[in-house]
């Protein structure tokens, strides 16, 4: 059932309003995020106020945990909001067109992020057409089946098993998604890499990478992913970071 929501942010400014909405990847005037039906912000005497309704108070719990909390205190806002709930009896929404095509572009990217954040294959296979193609710079041959994403997926879970992550700066429109991704993990597993297998290190990293997607008729039919693995190894411990010319001259 739909829920309004009203959240009163002491202290907050417009501008670390934006900063959070340029880090969830959404625009002003925009569609709103997956799961959320409309949403309005406005400056009070004693900080901001935002009221949404969402498709149900569990979407929005989710997402308050994985958005709102993170990047509020990533712009400053350290005091939890004051929240009121309200059963929604009926809402309005705008019909179909070029809002709709990115609200369901937006739901699709959100799905694969939540997919996987919660290691799961099936529902992240659930979001691939019959036929794709899916590139990354650590794979050799393009990934075209079922079997080759569940062995992708199981290549980096088995390698950081609480691995954690989060999409931003998603940009979407004409059919594709690009957005950066972040993710956190252990590295207690052995990670495979091409041919080579490289042992658990017991070395906490955060990751950073980049992906482009291409969908059409709600599906994905393109992947194309960029882990920075050149910085995930130095954090391991298992490359070196690259001497700049300035150090070297020194040397």
């Amino acid at each position: 059932m739909a829920v309004a929501i009203q959240m009163d942010f002491e202290d907050a400014t417009l501008e670390q309003y934006d900063g959070i909405l340029s880090r969830m990847g959404l625009t002003p005037g925009g569609s709103p995020p997956p799961g959320a039906l409309s949403h309005f912000v406005a400056a009070t005497d004693g900080g901001m106020r935002v009221v949404d309704v969402w498709e149900s108070r569990e979407v929005f719990d989710r997402f308050a945990e994985e958005k709102i909390g993170p990047y509020s205190a990533e712009v400053g806002i350290t005091t939890p909001p004051t929240l009121e709930f309200l059963e929604v009896h009926n809402h309005l929404v705008p019909g179909p067109g070029a809002d709709a095509e990115l609200a369901e572009l937006a739901r699709l990217e959100e799905a694969g992020v939540r997919a996987w954040d919660s290691h799961d294959a099936d529902a992240l296979l659930a979001l691939f057409a019959d036929e794709f193609v899916w590139r990354d710079v650590a794979v050799p041959e393009p990934i075209t089946t079922a079997e080759g994403v569940r062995e992708y997926f199981d290549a980096w879970f088995t390698a950081f098993p609480d691995m954690r992550s989060r999409s931003f700066n998603r940009v979407i429109g004409d059919g594709s998604i690009a957005a950066e991704l972040e993710f956190t993990g252990t590295h207690t597993g052995p990670m495979r890499m091409g041919d080579v297998e490289l042992p658990a290190t017991g070395v906490s990293v955060v990751g950073h990478g980049s992906y482009f997607v291409r969908a059409r008729g709600g599906k994905v039919v393109e992947f194309s992913s960029y882990p920075d693995l050149a910085g995930l190894l130095m954090q391991l411990g298992l490359m070196t970071a690259p001497t700049s010319a300035a150090q070297s001259t020194e040397r």
